[in-house]
Formats: C-alpha cells, structure tokens, sequence
C-alpha cells in the first residue's frame, strides 16, 4: 500500500489493534497526535480579534484599499461557517499612510485600544519595520502580506514577525535557475543597483548561480542617481559574460541599457532582468529610441500554474468580484491569505493568546495535510474535528513558511516578442527552488466540558474533558484543589473519575492539564460543590500495547490507546508491528508493510537538435522526458507548448516549425504528490533571411556609388550585413541598409550578404559600370567633347584661310594715282 500523507498511519494502527481481537479498556496513560475532537466549544475569551495595518491614503493607497476589502471578505466568510471555535472574528481596519511614523501610531492605537491579537500589515517593508517594535512589546504578531525587503528575515522577531509575499533574495535564486536550467547559461554577469532590493538579489544571484555550477565573473553595484553608465558597463563586458542580469527599476535600468546599446556591436549579449523591469512603457520608450528588446528575458510574480493553485485563486477572484463588484487589485490576495492563516491557526490552538496560536501557524500552513483553499472555512473546521492535519494553499502562493516566517511564490518567466510587447511565456514553479520549514508542534492544550462551572457532585464524579497536543499526548492530569496531579483516562476525548467522599463536602476547584512529553499545557480550571456520596470504581481492560516501526525500539502505550502517528518519515518501503498485551501477560501482534511517500515526481529532460549561433536551432528538434518517484511512482506526466493546454506525455516532443517555444512539463505520482513544473525555451530558425538588392542604373558616370537593400527575418532576426566588391573579401557594415563605394572606371560585381542570429545566410549581387572619362561616348558628356573638338579646328582653320585669302585680294589691287 502507498500512504501519500503520514497522518494515514493512525488509521492503519487503529485497524491492527481492532484485529487483535483483544478489547480495548480504560489505562492510565494514552499517546497520540489527534489534534482536538468535535465536541462543541466554549467560546473563546478573549474574543478573536484581528487587525488591518495597511495604507488606505498615500502612495500606496490603491493597494492598501484593496487589501482592506480582501481582509473584510476573510472576516465573512468565517464568521457565516461557525467562526473561530464558535467566536465571530472581529477585524478592525487602520489607515498606514504610506507613511512609518503614522504606521507605528496606528499599531499602538490597535493593540491599546482595540485588543488585537495578530495584525494583517503593513503592505510595504518601511511601515512593517516601523510598527513592529510595538507589536513585538506586546507580543502581538504581525504578518505583512507584500513587503519583500530581506531585512524583515533579519529581523530576531520569536516567531511574530511573518509575511505571506517572498523575499527580494528568493527572486535571485528563481533567476539563477532560471539561467543555468532553462537558459543554459555558464558565465553571466550581474550588475545591480546599490540599494537594499538590488544588493540581496545580486547577492542571492551569485550565491545560487555558483551554487548550481555557474560562473559569475563579476558583480558591479552601481548609484541609481547617475545618468550615464558606460563606465560600469565597459567593466562588466570585460569579463567576456555570455549574458548579463539585471536588477533595476525603469529609470536606471532604460539609461543602462541606452548605453549598453550605443556599444551594442561591441557587446553583443543577453539580458535577464528582475521583476522591477517588467514596465511596457519603458520598453516602448527603448524601442523608441533604437533599441532593440528582442533579447530581453525577465521574471515577475506570478502564481502557481498547477491545477491546484489556479483553482485556488479563482476561488479568491470570484468570491471578491462577487462581494465588491470589480477585480481584486495585485497583492490583495497575500492580504487574505495572511488574515486566513492567521485565523486558522487560532482555530487550531483553540486560543487567542499569541504565544499559543503562532506554534500553529506553521502547523495550519505547511504540508503536509489536507490541503484547504480559500474561501473552504467550513472545510478546515470539518478536517480539525476529525483530526485531520491542515496545509493551506494560498490565494497568492502555497503559504508554505520557512524558519523565518517567509514564503515562496513562483515566478513568471517573460520576454519582448518582436513587436516590442512584453509577454510572460511559462511560470517558474515554486517547488523548484523553495523548501519550507518542518511544521511546528501544536502546543498542548486541554479542556473540561463537564461538569459545568458551579456544578453540584456527588459520590464518583466524572470528569469530562478534551485535549490535544501535536507531538502526541502523554498525560492527562486532573488534581483538586492544588492537591498531587492524577492520570485521566482517554486521550481526545478523557475522563477521570473523581471520589468526592473523599472530599469536605462545599465549594471546590478542579484543574486538569495535559503533558506531549515535553510541555505542559495551561491548566483548565472549573468550581464545584460537594455533597459526599459513597464512591465506585470499575477496572477493566488491556495493560499496554507496543508499537514498533520498523526496526526502532517499541514504544508503550496505555492499553486503551488506537491509535499512533509517525510525523516526518522518510520516504520509502516501512514496517509497522503491534502488540497488545493483557494482564495475564497474553500477547496479540499484527504487523503491515507500507510505502511512505509525500514527495513528488523528478524530472530529466534531453533536447536534440543541431544548435547554429546564439543558441537557436537549425534543425528538428526533439524533447525526450524522463521522470522518476522512488515512492509509489509515476502515474501521469504532462507537457504542454507555450501556453496551450497541458497533454498526457507519451512519446517524445517534435518541433520542427521555425519559432520560440516555451515548453513546460511536470509530473503526477500515483498517490497524487505532483513535482515542481520545469520549462524550457527552444528557439528554432531553419530558414536564411530574406534580401533584395535594389537596382542600380547599367552605366554611372561618378566613382561614387550607393548600393541600397533590404533584409528581413521573421524568426532570428537579422544579425547584420557584409559587403564585397569584385571577388573581394566581405567587410561588415553592421545592420546599415545602404553603403556608398567609391568605385574604378570599368565593369564591377557588387555582392551583399545577410546573416541572421542563428548562423543562416543569404547572398545577392548587382553589376555596374562606372565610366568617369569626359572624352568617352559613354563618359558623364556623352561623347560631346569629342565631338566639339575637330569642329572647332576646322572653324579656326576656315577663319585663318579666309584671312589669307583678303591679304592676297589686297596685294593685287591697281595703285591709286
């Protein structure tokens, strides 16, 4: 058998032990991990109440807004599916003001005069660091739903400071596997601003990115006042990166990269950005001016894209457009979330003292358990009666906490397509580069549900009562009147019967507490009257059991015990053997073999395929997927292509049209645990570029000549020109269109090629015939002075004879008288 949750293993022991067929009586000590029973509640006391820290004014008050009403919708819901152990949930809504100082104002006027227990905020790093001192004082807990800034993991809170967004430095590590898994990435380059978001996530870059195998040369922090950063990029491609990540806001970040364009041909290279670069105007002003974004790749928040976590947020989304009418605003979703954890786990304490409830939140949020979604109140309250275990998955993300009250999220992976619009093409699953911390136990905690207070007793009185303890109860203990402490009965449910003979007959006090091997709870306590009566004891039943997993050494149990849990086992084939022993030392043994696995499927991947330039590829190419679950084993995997709809996986994936695919895939096991979705980006160009030639006239009588085209590619993209005249050698003129040759008299070939991003290449060619000479009939003149130049010495010769001829005329003449 596969048990994909350790909480099944009670009900397998319970299942051996009814087996044995050995009744099962009343002992004195009982263990268990039953966190608490149906039996109906008394109100909690002090009633639960939750604070709103969040700014409704100020820079952010579009946000804060929004988030109020999140927070309200939480409040709804609980209070029309029972409320918390029967109490209604009463929030209470401060306005922030973008501002720390009015931050902290608000959190005193929230802990004084309202009595919250747990504050929902603040919406921004400032205002948390601001009013939690205050919280922290009273020991209140603060759980912000959206400030990133790493500090707040810094923060020594004991377990009162929490947030429901992740930390800037997660957003390193999701990029560095993002560039050496799905990029393929060896030797990258970061440059950063010289702030808190930019140095801890060029920090966790650097640290991941090695980490995995990478190369990271250099590091440069740069002032983000500064309007020119030529120095600072000349520095880094120096180091020769085969692309760069970027962590900047739109301002600075549009400035580098202006100045990482006008050297473009000189730094050919790549660009991964962080999520503050996720802006459409600033890429519409880049391509404004020149730039070209086509090799521009970032990440952004985003969410789950498994079944699970897309249903978790339309259940979110539609609950609140249903409620205010219109769309939930970003990051109100970590706003309910945060208000619904911390609920939960006043529910699950059965209290409203901070330092019972925050051990739980842990407990309610973290795998593994009976996963509840938002808006499933009734659910969760249902699961905890049946002593179910609780992991809550968020609206925003899996809520799943690390040691230092931080989550994950998954990330969205986004690119530039070719008409300059940004474009999230796959999702970065938060499993694959998150692990939470182990849940935290449940403090112990007990109750009596009868008699009630002021009750009258009488001869052998029982007493009644519930407890829970996540680490298992080892004890139950009633005593009267600070008297010695005596073992209960039972374990969720208990009983002790109390001999009130022995008693003065008036008014008395009862206590009972409960012992998890380590702790004791805070006792339960209730005031009586005694009247004697004569006392009477019944016992009966089996003296122990034994239970032994594996090969470790038994533990003992009471013999009214059914039931064990086994938390955190590793996963893989386990034994599991009970024994009931009776007072006449009678021994009855059931044994069972099972497969714990609560992990989730790993994946292998291999492309093949002929790669040309830049990593894009000339050919077919194929995506062979190998997944492997030691535990109970693969049952389905999925893939899909960009973002079409996810397939059964069956044979290997072919892609042979030119494009850039966003292939994403993951797994499921036969007991339903699902691995991390991996994606991978396949770029294909299996065609030249275009390129036409623009004619030029067949004779040119000037030695300078503008050769003119024009080349295009609908894939790679056009990566430049080069030029030859006459059989030359080829010479570049980078992506120009046109070049003008200074050119011999005579015949000439001219020869243009264009070469695309993926190593095609295409050649056309012209001839001319460049004739410069003024004599020539061809020359710039026609042929005219040619032409002009015999006429004229035939018209100078004419002159010259005929002047001769009068000469002669004259000579002859008669003289006068």
């Amino acid at each position: 058998m596969s048990i994909p949750r350790p909480a099944t293993l009670s009900l397998a022991l319970a299942a051996i032990l009814l087996s044995t067929g050995i009744s099962l009586a009343a002992g004195p000590v009982v263990a268990t991990s039953v966190r608490r029973s149906a039996v109906a509640p008394s109100l909690l006391s002090p009633s639960p109440r939750l604070g709103a820290l969040l700014p409704l004014t100020g820079a952010l008050g579009l946000y804060g807004t929004s988030m109020a009403n999140a927070v309200g919708l939480l409040e709804e819901q609980v209070n029309a599916s029972g409320g918390i152990r029967g109490t209604n949930l009463t929030v209470y809504v401060e306005d922030s003001q973008t501002d720390p100082n009015a931050a902290r104002a608000a959190a005193t006027d929230l802990i004084q005069n309202k009595g919250v227990q747990a504050i929902v905020g603040d919406a921004y790093a400032g205002g948390t660091l601001a009013a939690f001192p205050v919280a922290q004082a009273a020991g209140v807990v603060m759980m912000s739903p959206s400030a990133t800034s790493a500090t707040l993991s810094t923060v020594d809170s004991g377990d009162l400071l929490w947030r429901t967004t992740a930390s800037d430095r997660l957003q390193g590590k999701a990029a560095a596997s993002l560039a050496w898994t799905n990029l393929s990435y060896q030797r990258i380059g970061v440059l950063a601003r010289n702030d808190s978001y930019g140095r801890n996530i060029a920090s966790s870059f650097d640290e991941n990115f090695t980490a995995l195998g990478g190369t990271v040369p250099i590091v440069i922090l740069y002032l983000d006042s500064a309007t020119d950063h030529t120095a600072e990029l000349t520095s880094l491609f120096s180091t020769n990166p085969q692309a760069v990540f970027l962590a900047a806001y739109p301002y600075d970040g549009q400035i580098i990269l202006q100045n990482w364009w006008a050297n473009h041909a000189a730094w050919p290279t790549h660009w991964i950005f962080t999520d503050g670069m996720d802006d459409q105007t600033t890429m519409d002003s880049l391509r404004s001016n020149g730039v070209e974004t086509g090799n521009f790749t970032g990440l952004a928040l985003s969410r789950s894209p498994t079944p699970t976590g897309v249903d978790a947020y339309e259940r979110y989304r539609s609950a609140y457009a249903a409620r205010f009418g219109q769309e939930p605003t970003l990051l109100s979703e970590n706003a309910y979330d945060a208000a619904f954890i911390l609920a939960l786990a006043m529910e699950a304490a059965d209290s409203t003292d901070p330092t019972q409830f925050r051990s739980a939140l842990r407990y309610v949020a973290n795998p593994p358990g009976h996963t509840i979604l938002p808006g499933q109140w009734a659910e969760a309250l249902a699961a905890l009666d049946a002593g179910e275990n609780i992991d809550y998955w968020g609206a925003a993300n899996r809520a799943d906490f690390d040691r230092y009250g931080d989550v994950g999220t998954a990330y969205g992976v986004w690119l530039v397509d070719g008409a300059g619009v940004i474009r999230t093409v796959a999702v970065l699953d938060e499993p694959i580069f998150w692990t939470p911390a182990p849940e935290d136990p449940l403090p112990p905690h007990v109750a009596i549900s009868s008699p009630t207070e002021g009750a009258l007793l009488s001869g052998v009185s029982t007493i009644r009562g519930t407890a829970n303890a996540s680490l298992g109860i080892a004890a139950i203990q009633v005593h009267v009147d600070g008297g010695e402490w005596q073992n209960a009965t039972g374990s969720v449910t208990w009983t002790f019967d109390l001999n009130t003979t022995a008693l003065s007959d008036g008014p008395h006090r009862i206590a009972a507490r409960t012992f998890d091997g380590t702790h004791y709870s805070s006792e339960a306590t209730i005031d009586v009257t005694v009247d004697n009566s004569p006392p009477s004891v019944v016992i009966s039943g089996v003296e122990r059991i034994e239970v032994q997993l594996d090969t470790s050494s038994p533990l003992v149990l009471p013999g009214t015990a059914t039931n064990q849990s086994f938390a955190n086992l590793a996963g893989g084939a386990h034994s599991l053997t009970v024994r009931a022993i009776d007072r006449a030392g009678n021994v009855g043994e059931r044994s069972l073999a099972f497969i714990a696995d609560a992990s989730g499927p790993t994946t292998a991947f291999s492309i093949d395929g002929t790669q040309g330039d830049a990593f894009w590829f000339t050919s077919d190419v194929r995506i062979t997927l190998a997944f492997v679950d030691s535990g109970s084993g693969v049952e389905t995997t999925f893939i899909r292509v960009d973002q079409n709809p996810w397939q059964a996986y069956t044979t290997p994936l072919v892609l042979s049209a030119d494009g850039v695919y966003n292939v994403s895939f993951y797994a499921r096991d036969r007991v339903g645990n699902l691995g991390g979705s991996t994606w991978v980006r396949i770029p294909i160009d299996r065609t030249p570029p275009d390129l036409t030639v623009d004619p030029l006239p067949a004779l040119v009588t000037h030695s300078g000549v503008t050769v003119t085209w024009a080349g295009s590619d609908g894939t790679s993209g056009i990566r430049g020109y080069e030029i030859s005249v006459d059989g030359g050698p080829f010479g570049s003129v980078g992506t120009a269109s046109a070049k003008q040759l200074i050119l011999a008299d005579g015949d000439h070939t001219i020869r243009i090629r264009a070469s695309d991003n993926a190593g095609h290449n295409v050649t056309a060619s012209i001839a001319v015939r460049v004739d410069t000479n003024v004599f020539s009939f061809s020359g710039p003149y026609g042929g005219a002075p040619t032409i002009a130049l015999p006429v004229v010495i035939a018209a100078i010769a004419l002159v010259l004879f005929w002047r001769r001829s009068r000469l002669r005329r004259g000579g002859a003449a008669k003289p006068g008288p």
